[in-house]
């Protein structure tokens, strides 16, 4: 029976099914190498690709944030973080990159665009 990657359902091989094997918290839904925390709850051992078994708690967020502009199509995008703080972080930056990028072509014209970072919405996609 062929296995897949509990990440990225990515084929596995035998080899890699049995080299990587990570423990599942069921208390706070993130993936160990060798035992769980003191006190945690388990959820089983789940198999890995090469590639994923060394960044199993990235997910992936969608982000997009409302500028009132027609003009805008970068205003949202995907991130990979641990956390949904440090996907606000990437998002933020991201958008602030893209921002100024824009705001260079469209100062010839004598015009800018912002966005809030407050507003910057953050969903996981998984």
């Amino acid at each position: 029976m062929l296995k897949t990657c509990t990440n990225c359902e990515k084929f596995i091989t035998p080899i890699e099914s049995v080299n990587n094997l990570l423990h599942m918290s069921n208390t706070d839904g993130i993936y160990y190498k060798d035992k769980l925390p003191k006190d945690h709850l388990s959820q089983g051992w789940h198999e890995f690709c090469d590639e994923c078994v060394n960044e199993p708690n990235l997910l992936e967020y969608s982000f997009t944030v409302s500028t009132n502009n027609i003009w805008t199509s970068f205003d949202f995008g995907t991130v990979f973080a641990h956390n949904i703080t440090d996907a606000k972080e990437m998002a933020v930056k991201k958008l602030r990159s893209d921002f100024d990028k824009a705001n260079q072509a469209l100062s010839l014209l004598g015009m800018t665009m912002e966005f809030n970072a407050d507003a910057v919405q953050i969903e996981v996609k998984k």
